[in-house]
């Protein structure tokens, strides 16, 4: 990019950027949860959202790849290290994956393919999220506001306005961004081209995976780390079956509260991720990954203790 005119700023405004957009979307994700905009016929918008998040991080973390700087590549090895520990096809997995049996420049091929592709497969995800938005109806402050039962905020001018008043806001911080802090949320390291044989003293993901390397380190087993994350994003996805219908109104009380405290445990695994490990860390680490797995269970085991009580009652009876 150093080659053409400008050229640093589009780096700028690609990287800057996409992390702006992960704030957008952690936002828009929680207060959908808050709000429990995923119930009756929006369950299927969370689920087209659901599939735009998981695609949103292989497409970033295919472009944090790209780069093949110190930090990229050592990045690319610890991840795929991980694939490794998928019991029974993990080794398969892994060289699919890579092209080849270590990484190089097979897999930078491929990661710039699938860089250039999967955008516009999130393009028409998008699309079909906001038609089953406008489809379905929004669940937020704006609508629970309107005077009549079953009433309907117009899209336009509302929605629209407010949007645009945000996306304003966005374009200002970005250009902040691009033009006074460019750095902000890079590492200088991986301005340094990839070197095979010196291993960074601290590997670090973008900050928007924080959350997810603090779970994979404080695990001793690589498939405990793998498996803890994926059932993170399987609760997520599966979060309108688990919560649609709470077993007790005590239950809903506790709902947005212990949405709150997700959030919380959320941000201090980011916090943690960023940090050198030690035990009383890692002991914090563990305890947010328990509070954030508790708010997907929860519903489950109260259904199941209310099933089981009146098993028990039937049953003496």
């Amino acid at each position: 990019m150093r080659r053409f005119k400008y050229g640093w700023l589009v780096r700028n405004a690609h990287v800057n950027g996409a992390s702006l957009i992960f704030c957008a979307l952690y936002a828009h994700m929680f207060r959908a949860m808050y709000y429990r905009s995923y119930i009756g016929k929006r369950r299927r918008v969370w689920l087209v959202g659901s599939a735009i998040y998981v695609l949103m991080m292989c497409v970033s973390f295919i472009g944090y790849v790209l780069p093949w700087g110190q930090l990229s590549y050592w990045a690319a090895v610890v991840i795929t290290n991980f694939i490794n520990a998928i019991p029974l096809i993990g080794r398969w997995l892994k060289l699919f994956v890579l092209g080849a049996h270590a990484v190089r420049d097979p897999l930078l091929r491929r990661f710039f393919v699938f860089h250039c592709f999967l955008p516009f497969v999130l393009f028409f995800l998008a699309v079909f999220h906001v038609a089953l938005v406008h489809n379905s109806g929004q669940n937020d402050v704006i609508s629970n506001r309107t005077p009549a039962i079953g009433s309907r905020v117009n899209m336009f001018p509302v929605y629209v306005l407010k949007d645009l008043v945000l996306v304003g806001l966005y374009s200002l911080i970005l250009c902040a961004l691009c033009l006074a802090f460019p750095n902000v949320f890079s590492n200088k390291l991986n301005y340094e081209p990839a070197d095979f044989y010196n291993t960074p003293a601290d590997i670090k993901p973008e900050w928007y995976f924080m959350h997810y390397y603090s779970v994979l380190r404080v695990f001793e087993s690589k498939l405990a780390g793998v498996f803890v994350t994926s059932l993170t994003l399987l609760f997520i996805v599966v979060l309108p079956y688990t919560h649609e219908d709470l077993p007790s109104d005590a239950l809903k009380d506790l709902y947005k509260p212990s949405v709150v405290v997700l959030f919380l445990s959320f941000a201090l695994l980011g916090i943690l991720g960023a940090l050198r490990l030690n035990y009383w860390l890692a002991v914090l680490a563990k305890l947010c990954v328990c509070v954030c797995l508790s708010f997907f269970v929860w519903p489950v085991i109260a259904r199941l203790t209310r099933v089981l009580a009146a098993t028990l009652v039937t049953w003496r009876c």
